[in-house]
């Protein structure tokens, strides 16, 4: 309970009352003792009324929503009562959920509702509890508000983020295959050209060669599916802060993005989540069924306290991989990764397959290194912010010499810059 301006003025009154009465004769003496008794019995009513006609909540929360992307959810207020209500109501975000925690006022009519729509952004994976609902009504005098708090019996499920409608639709193929031009037996006849060393013999049309006196062979056009193999650093640096996600939700947000733009592609589509050693693994495989595999092993994924390994994941890439596939590395590209480790594994997959190695820039480091200097110490942040960038550029050199592609930016253009990459290396039959 938390009196209102109109009992401070009261409770005033009746101070003012009795001091004035001190030196007064009666009836003066004994007058505060009619609105102290008239504020204690208004009280006692507002207290049995705000019990009898208080006001319900009905949650409208969603079960699933997607990790680091906005939902919305709605509260309706329920007044049962023969007149209007004044409630002021205060949501509370538990940690894994970020929102507003603003107090919101409404006025709910007699036997109405109200409703109090929210917005909020999961930041963790896994099954959420909904922290309760503080809430207090003014009372039937307006002498005091009413405190009440609501249990939300509702848990939420934050999963992977999907591909948004215009992203499933344009360049996508349903089929699944991508049309390749070779010479051989095939399922579309492209034309005729002349025979070249190398050439298959069964690619010789004699028919052909007959009528122009020279070897002639057909070309067609074969369907090839890609082979993507998503590698998932879940060590120790992983669980470090990137904006509003930790590194290792940004690379699992990537991750599975990717992976349901392969499918829709009618690629293969594989995972490893690793640390020290390889902590969950999938090989690729085409279908539904594989986009749920994989979705269910980002789900699950946490972040380990131990040091990366790439070295150990790579190992287990190429057991897993039967072609030339696009091998996908969500690591760091700094000074928390161990380089030389980074290298090997660089160098173990290339050249049969081609790493594509994508990591996340400090948006603070970003910001220090063009920071105005106001303070002495800021040209010292913004000398080790520059030597900390150009750390991560030359990394990003060498990755590429060693045969990798690399992508590094800010965490929330990562996703986009890694499926611009993915769908440029497919066009241009780099895999």
């Amino acid at each position: 309970m938390n009196l209102t301006a109109l009992s401070h003025i009261v409770a005033a009154a009746v101070t003012l009352l009795g001091i004035v009465g001190q030196w007064q004769d009666d009836p003066w003496p004994d007058l505060w003792r009619v609105p102290a008794a008239s504020l204690l019995i208004g009280l006692l009513l507002e207290g049995v009324a705000a019990r009898r006609r208080g006001i319900r909540i009905s949650p409208r929360i969603p079960e699933r929503v997607m990790l680091g992307q906005p939902a919305t959810a709605e509260l309706v207020l329920g007044n049962d009562g023969a007149g209007p209500l004044q409630v002021e109501l205060q949501q509370i975000f538990s940690n894994g959920l970020r929102g507003s925690d603003a107090i919101a006022a409404y006025i709910v009519p007699a036997h109405g509702t109200a409703a109090h729509a929210f917005s909020f952004t999961a930041q963790k994976l896994g099954t959420l509890e909904w922290q309760p609902v503080y809430t207090r009504t003014r009372g039937l005098f307006g002498l005091a508000w009413w405190s009440r708090k609501f249990d939300i019996p509702q848990r939420l499920k934050v999963v992977p983020a999907r591909l948004r409608g215009a992203e499933r639709g344009p360049g996508t193929r349903p089929q699944g295959e991508r049309a390749q031009r070779g010479a051989g037996a095939g399922f579309e006849l492209l034309g005729f050209r002349d025979y070249r060393p190398g050439d298959p013999m069964r690619a010789i049309d004699w028919k052909a060669t007959a009528r122009s006196q020279r070897y002639t062979v057909r070309m067609h056009s074969e369907e090839r599916n890609l082979e993507l193999l998503v590698l998932l650093d879940a060590g120790r640096t992983s669980q470090l802060q990137a904006g509003t996600l930790s590194r290792l939700h940004h690379y699992v947000n990537v991750a599975a993005r990717l992976t349901e733009r392969a499918i829709l592609n009618g690629d293969h589509v594989g995972i490893i989540v690793f640390a020290d050693r390889p902590l969950a693994a999938l090989p690729p495989a085409h279908g539904a069924a594989a986009l749920l595999g994989v979705r269910r092993i980002l789900e699950q994924a946490r972040p380990v306290g131990t040091e990366s390994n790439p070295l150990a994941a790579a190992l287990l890439a190429r057991r897993l991989l039967h072609q030339r596939s696009l091998v996908v590395l969500l690591t760091d590209v700094d000074e928390s990764q161990d380089p030389a480790q980074l290298l090997r594994a660089v160098q173990l997959l290339a050249p049969k397959h081609l790493p594509l190695i994508a990591g996340t820039l400090d948006e603070e480091t970003l910001a220090l290194r063009h920071r105005q200097s106001s303070h002495w110490l800021h040209p010292y942040q913004a000398f080790a912010a520059a030597e900390m960038l150009q750390s991560v550029r030359g990394m990003t050199l060498r990755l590429r010499r060693s045969g990798a592609q690399a992508v590094t930016t800010v965490p929330a253009q990562l996703d986009g810059a890694v499926l611009r990459s993915y769908e440029v290396l497919r066009s241009q039959r780099q895999i």
